[in-house]
């Protein structure tokens, strides 16, 4: 949540606590494109692995990096 803060992602307020939702536009020449990473916070929900496998995914197609720059540029 905090590398999502720090790279320009909007962290939008929703009803259900249970998942931290962020927002990114970005444009290129005349095109608006707008990205959104949905992060759960309980490592217990039984889709855990597979949603913050989603957002690394967004995260690495926005920021144009691979798994290995993401992991470093978050530590």
């Amino acid at each position: 949540m905090e590398y999502a803060e720090n790279t320009g992602w909007i962290s939008i307020k929703r009803k259900r606590l249970g998942v931290a939702v962020f927002q990114k536009t970005v444009i290129n020449g005349d095109i608006e494109n707008r990205y959104q990473i949905n992060i759960p916070l309980d490592k217990n929900l039984l889709d855990y692995r597979s949603a913050m496998q989603t957002a690394i995914l967004m995260l690495m197609e926005v920021e144009n990096c691979t798994e290995e720059e993401l992991y470093r540029n978050i530590i």
